[in-house]
């Protein structure tokens, strides 16, 4: 239930004024306002869902140097696109990155969808993603929320509600549509959220700082704490024992693409892994699929989490036989694996062989 139902009060000004001021510079906004171009803000708002703008901000850089434009984005492939998204997780978003900007590039002619509900038909692209590039871009009044506009909000008109619920979610919806800035809303939108990233923290909020604490139910009720409510029945990570083959063939390493099914990463190269409840006999399990290899060597082992899973990797090294055939695989030259590998899970373990051939070579 609305507490705080006080009416617009100057809300979306307040807001402005203050993002206005307190505006952060990314690279993604310096570039809009350079070139105007929704592509930028496309990119960025895609690289930014569930990942840190700390993460972020080196890939980004580097992905807008490699492809400056959509027509370079949609002349390339995955092979080339993970080498600038590898380590940043959630891959498939970058799978529908690529898709979205080929059917834009072909089937568009590179004309940009420019409202809410075009945006909502192309791949990847979802309530929160459309609404800030629908607002940003094309000044289309729709609300963008994410979670630090649902704390806001939630603290501010006094909703006791769980974060993330679909209660909340559209309570948060309806509040944020009634007040946001027919002028400019995508400066609302990014006020709002950058307020709860800076200002309205989950934790010790710095109320002093922030333009809305006359009207605030939790500053004026000294509730912060107990603004919104905590998650629900949030799913709890499940353990999960692999192990990851680093496999030597003719001087170059071997990586396959995980199978459609795979609990991990799946359809994106790495080295061939196994699960623990394959049983102790997955190398024997592996020779019955054609794999033959020789005894593999341990060389290493470490924790690692990956959306629902926390998970205990072992590394093991080894190699083929001379005619060893493996499906959906391909050889490099060790010079090459590192921009070859997408996901930060397989990167530590070619660190691991990487540590343990600099101890090798400095002995």
């Amino acid at each position: 239930m609305i507490k705080n139902n006080k009416s617009k009060f100057n809300f979306e000004k307040s807001i402005l004024k203050w993002f206005e001021k307190n505006q952060q510079n990314y690279p993604w906004r310096s570039l809009w306002l350079t070139h105007k171009d929704p592509y930028h803000v496309w990119v960025s708002e895609i690289m930014l869902q569930q990942t840190t703008i700390k993460a972020v901000l080196p890939k980004y850089e580097k992905f807008i140097k490699r492809f400056p434009k959509l027509k370079n984005l949609a002349a390339s492939s995955e092979d080339e696109l993970k080498k600038y998204v590898s380590g940043l997780g959630y891959y498939r978003r970058f799978d529908n990155l690529l898709k979205t900007a080929k059917m834009i590039y072909s089937e568009y002619h590179q004309n940009w969808p420019k409202s809410y509900t075009s945006l909502m038909k192309l791949p990847g692209i979802g309530d929160y993603t459309a609404s800030a590039v629908s607002s940003i871009a094309f000044q289309e009044a729709k609300a963008a929320i994410d979670g630090n506009v649902e704390r806001v909000l939630a603290r501010f008109l006094g909703l006791n509600l769980n974060l993330g619920s679909k209660e909340l979610k559209k309570e948060v919806k309806t509040a944020s549509q009634s007040f946001i800035s027919e002028v400019n809303p995508g400066a609302y939108n990014q006020g709002l959220m950058e307020l709860g990233q800076i200002i309205c923290r989950p934790q010790n909020p710095l109320c002093k700082m922030c333009p809305l604490k006359k009207h605030c139910y939790a500053k004026l009720s000294s509730q912060q704490e107990n603004f919104p409510l905590p998650k629900q029945n949030v799913r709890k990570s499940e353990d999960l024992d692999i192990n990851l083959f680093i496999i030597k063939f003719n001087n170059k390493i071997l990586l396959q693409k995980r199978p459609q099914k795979s609990k991990i990463l799946a359809n994106k190269m790495g080295f061939l892994t196994t699960y623990k409840e394959e049983g102790k006999r997955s190398c024997e399990e592996l020779e019955s699929k054609l794999i033959k290899f020789n005894k593999p060597k341990k060389i290493g082992n470490f924790n690692h989490s990956i959306t629902h899973y926390k998970i205990r990797a072992n590394v093991f090294l080894t190699s083929l036989s001379p005619h060893a055939t493996i499906n959906n695989s391909v050889l490099l030259k060790t010079k090459d694996v590192p921009n070859s590998l997408i996901a930060s899970l397989d990167h530590k373990a070619w660190n691991i062989l990487k540590e343990k051939s600099e101890q090798k070579t400095y002995k």
